[in-house]
């Protein structure tokens, strides 16, 4: 019996292992190499689209740099640009620019009508003529950047064109435009990116050649509408197909085609099919080779294995892009393998930290780039690293020029010394915080008082930045300002408020006694005119007090619309016969109408002490001169910054006196609307005259400045805001005078004089009189003589009962009976108990026609 040969076990299973893994490996290496070979092709694909999506970004950002550069050149235009252009400072800008930017074929400045104004050129380049109806020129005077499509140029190259607005005051006054060469605007982008094997063509809109590469048959200006990528790149579908195709050469290519957003022109780049196809091949037969030893090695459960383990990861790759792209939402799925599951439990713990951080920080940047004050970032050098738009808004200079630079260089206003920045520094440099109030400078010049706090920035124990906030004081200083001196204007208008009843009740007793005189002087008309004299200095002493009382905020002001100039000008014919001959006044009027809400008696008063002031100026000058001018002023910026509560106001009448006196110093201007505060020798001032004046401006809503010199004479510069209200000119009627028919008068008040005084009048005036000393006394005697009491005539403030409440009780019983009340305060400080029917309010002291005319129409019962 023939024994069959044996094998040893070991061989056998040898041979099963191999027959397991070769015939997976022979089954599955054409399938492997196809997966291989695509995936190799599209990551060769992807790598050149890649370079595209390069390419397009440094395009976009090379564009927008050229407009960031025409807009900056743009605004400096705008600033020195006005109706009689200055050439020389608007060449030097654009040469400026020129020079800056070799790729500029040309800048030119066109005005608003498309008539050009001046410009740079490069060789023998001209400049582009436009229209007003052309889009280059009608988008940026709707204030939008505009870019053009190429032209090709004699010398056979491209260009392109660039416009911006040129704005002033946020508004489109012209336009600068800028033409771009092309061949050396895409040498400047491909200059920034890396060495790359394909070739590169650059077409526009229509398919014309505005670039290539080196060894081509094509010239610049060729259209290549034929090829099937660049109809397909026109129509807006771009070219990724990972396809061979005959290319510009007439050679087997791979191609990519994408439309450059902005531009509109496309980027075509062509690989030899041998240059992607021998590295694939190689890799393939590598990959063959390794797959099929990986095969015997592992077989048929190395594959399964590999498959099944390869899922997650490929689920967290896709999470992976996603977030790369932006999107924290995604979350990767759990694995069944431990370290896979903990990797992606990991990885979406920090998704959502990222997606929480990032939205802090979106936050925390609004809220520095939005805040009102000034924020700073600098460097432990001092350089500028971050300011918000709050900084560039405050100082004048943009965030682009503050970074960089040093505070010093830009806000230092001098003001503060060496020894307060040293201070300052020692103190942060120390860790600690500081803050301080000083005074910084603005672009254009001004200050501008400031409070800021400096906090160090500590990272690791160590002090890498500092972080500085500004806030602008200048409103809040002007408002301590306008406080002080409300606090000292209602001090004095306490002490004013407080003798005007007492003074006024003196006056009313005199101009009664001096009425009664001048009745009893019929036969001496010498008397009779001193008599006069004196009733109209009482009088005139009584309107000091109202004005006073006016000027403290305490009295009435007659509110009306005035035609400045005409008022002016009468008021100055009256005053100017106090102005010594020896002092030249002459007057510059507007004959402009200047309309404005004044009182007059305010505006007689602020012109008589500003004269007067002028007039002790110039006594002991050689050559006294006194200059007053009435002109329109229209506000600008800087008027606005200085008087930050009027910047809604534009047009003012200006009023201007001017002297060449003595002058006051810079410490004296400062406190001379202060009440009492004078620079005069004792007895030759009251220190009210321009505290008078301030508070009657207060009162008008207008500004007055001050400029003087020692000796060289003071300016005074009065601003009213204008109206538009027509101006109404009124005419006062003749008052007509009664005589009375012994009807019966009742004279309340406790001032016994005035008492006795009235009661003379009114009997003068044919009517019978009733007197009681106070409120209590008048109610009893009214009780008492009723029948015979046609009228009542009493003071408001009495003791023991004032007059509002003694009438009070009477018209309980008498509710028609007429009233006049009395006061030596301000009537409209008087409180509603007096706004009774058939009644009226009279000051003090009486003037004895209105007061007849007065009596007579309340008794005969006609509406006041």
């Amino acid at each position: 019996m023939s024994q069959r040969k044996k094998y040893p076990l070991r061989i056998a299973w040898y041979g099963l292992i191999m027959v397991a893994s070769v015939l997976p490996a022979i089954a599955l290496s054409p399938w492997l190499g196809q997966q291989a070979h695509a995936l190799l092709l599209e990551r060769a694909m992807l790598s050149e689209e890649v370079f595209h999506n390069e390419i397009e970004t440094r395009l976009a950002l090379e564009t927008n740099r050229l407009v960031s550069v025409l807009i900056t050149n743009a605004d400096p235009i705008g600033i020195v640009w006005s109706e009689q252009q200055n050439l020389e400072q608007l060449n030097g800008i654009i040469e400026r620019a020129s020079g800056r930017e070799p790729m500029l074929n040309s800048i030119a400045i066109y005005d608003s009508h498309a008539r050009f104004i001046t410009g740079s050129k490069q060789g023998d380049h001209t400049f582009s003529s436009i229209r007003n109806d052309m889009a280059e020129f009608a988008v940026p005077m709707h204030g939008r950047s505009f870019l053009g499509a190429p032209v090709k140029l004699s010398d056979n190259h491209y260009e392109f064109l660039i416009s911006v607005p040129i704005m002033k005051q946020s508004k489109p006054v012209g336009v600068l435009l800028g033409t771009v060469n092309i061949a050396e605007f895409w040498n400047v982008t491909r200059g920034a990116l890396p060495e790359h094997d394909s070739k590169i063509y650059l077409v526009d809109s229509r398919g014309s050649l505005l670039i290539h590469g080196p060894e081509t048959h094509h010239l610049t200006g060729d259209l290549l509408s034929n090829k099937e990528i660049v109809r397909s790149l026109l129509s807006g579908s771009g070219w990724k197909r990972p396809d061979i195709y005959r290319g510009f050469e007439e050679k087997d290519v791979f191609g990519i085609a994408t439309l450059v957003d902005g531009l509109k022109w496309g980027i075509i780049s062509e690989i030899p099919s041998n240059a992607i196809m021998a590295p694939i091949l190689s890799a393939l037969k590598t990959l063959t080779i390794i797959v099929f030893l990986l095969h015997i090695l592992f077989g048929l459960i190395s594959l399964l294995f590999t498959r099944h383990l390869l899922s997650p990861i490929s689920d967290l790759a896709k999470v992976v892009k996603k977030a790369t792209e932006g999107d924290y939402s995604q979350q990767a799925m759990p694995s069944p393998y431990e370290e896979i599951n903990s990797l992606t439990t990991d990885f979406n713990s920090m998704i959502r930290e990222i997606s929480s951080r990032e939205a802090s920080l979106q936050k925390l940047s609004q809220a520095i780039d939005q805040a009102g004050e000034a924020i700073l970032i600098c460097n432990r050098d001092g350089i500028l690293e971050y300011v918000n738009p709050a900084f560039s808004e405050a100082t004048g200079y943009s965030i682009d020029e503050a970074v960089g630079s040093m505070p010093k260089d830009i806000v230092n206003s001098g003001m503060q010394s060496e020894s307060f920045y040293q201070e300052l520094w020692k103190t942060i440099l120390s860790g600690d915080p500081w803050e301080g109030a000083l005074t910084n400078r603005r672009k254009d010049g001004s200050h501008y008082p400031v409070l800021m706090s400096i906090a160090p920035i500590v990272s690791d124990g160590k002090i890498t930045h500092f972080v500085a906030i500004q806030q602008n004081m200048s409103k809040q200083n002007l408002l301590e300002d306008q406080l002080r001196q409300s606090q000292k204007m209602e001090s004095l208008g306490t002490l004013v408020g407080g003798i005007a009843h007492d003074f006024n009740n003196l006056l009313a007793g005199m101009t009664g006694n001096l009425y009664l005189a001048k009745i009893k002087s019929n036969n001496s008309p010498d008397a009779i005119k001193n008599i006069e004299n004196v009733e109209k200095l009482s009088f005139k002493a009584a309107g000091l007090i109202s004005q006073l009382l006016t000027y403290a905020r305490k009295g009435p002001v007659q509110m009306h619309e005035i035609e400045l100039c005409n008022h002016m000008q009468n008021a100055l014919k009256l005053i100017q016969a106090g102005i010594p001959e020896n002092i030249e006044l002459t007057a510059d009027f507007s004959n402009e109408l200047l309309p404005i809400w004044g009182d007059s008696t305010q505006l007689d008063q602020i012109l008589m002490n500003l004269l007067s002031n002028a007039k002790d100026a110039v006594a002991d000058s050689n050559n006294p001169h006194i200059h007053i001018a009435i002109q329109p002023f229209e506000s600008n910026d800087s008027f606005r910054r200085f008087h930050p509560h009027h910047a809604d106001i534009d047009n003012y009448a200006q009023v201007t006196v001017r002297d060449n006196g003595h002058g006051i110093s810079e410490e004296q201007v400062e406190l001379i609307f202060e009440p009492f505060y004078t620079t005069k020798e004792v007895g030759k001032g009251s220190g009210l005259g321009l505290a008078m004046i301030y508070g009657a401006m207060q009162t008008h809503n207008a500004i007055i400045d001050v400029t003087s010199q020692l000796d060289r004479g003071s300016e005074f510069h009065l601003y009213f805001p204008l109206i538009e209200a027509p101006i109404i000119e009124t005419v006062n009627g003749a008052i007509e005078e009664h005589h009375g028919q012994g009807q019966g008068i009742l004279i309340v008040d406790d001032e016994p004089t005035l008492c006795e005084t009235c009661c003379e009048i009114v009997e003068s005036m044919g009517y019978r009189s009733f007197s009681a000393p106070n409120g209590r006394e008048g109610l009893e005697l009214f009780k008492q003589q009723s029948a015979s009491i046609d009228l009542i005539l009493t003071d408001v403030v009495m003791p023991k009962l004032s007059g509002p409440e003694m009438v009070g009780y009477i018209r309980k019983s008498h509710p028609d009976i007429p009233v006049i009340f009395m006061t030596g305060y301000d009537k409209s400080l008087l409180s509603k108990e007096v706004e009774l029917k058939n009644s009226m309010v009279t000051p003090k002291p009486l003037n004895i026609v209105e007061f007849r005319h007065h009596v007579g129409k309340l008794l005969r019962n006609v509406k006041i």
